[in-house]
């Protein structure tokens, strides 16, 4: 939001454009389960796997979406328990 000085209200992020930032600063010290993460750490790799991994669950999400399209309740299969 502007002021009337056409200064920016610092209530506003900043955005960083054009800054290259490492795969380091994108992902957190701590994993999603709490575990803090080594200092050896290596964020590229895990990057990598991660984006590979996020295709494959939005591919298996579609896919029971459509399966569930319409369905309110899924009746559980009770063979083999």
């Amino acid at each position: 939001m502007e002021q009337r000085n056409g200064t920016r209200s610092s209530s506003q992020p900043q955005l960083r454009i054009n800054v290259p930032s490492t795969a380091r600063e994108r992902a957190a010290s701590v994993d999603p389960y709490g575990f803090e993460r080594s200092n050896d750490f290596d964020y590229e790799s895990y990057e990598e796997l991660m984006s590979e991994y996020l295709a494959v669950l939005t591919r298996r999400s579609i896919k029971w979406s459509k399966l569930l399209k319409g369905k309110r309740h899924v009746d559980r299969n009770l063979k083999g328990a």
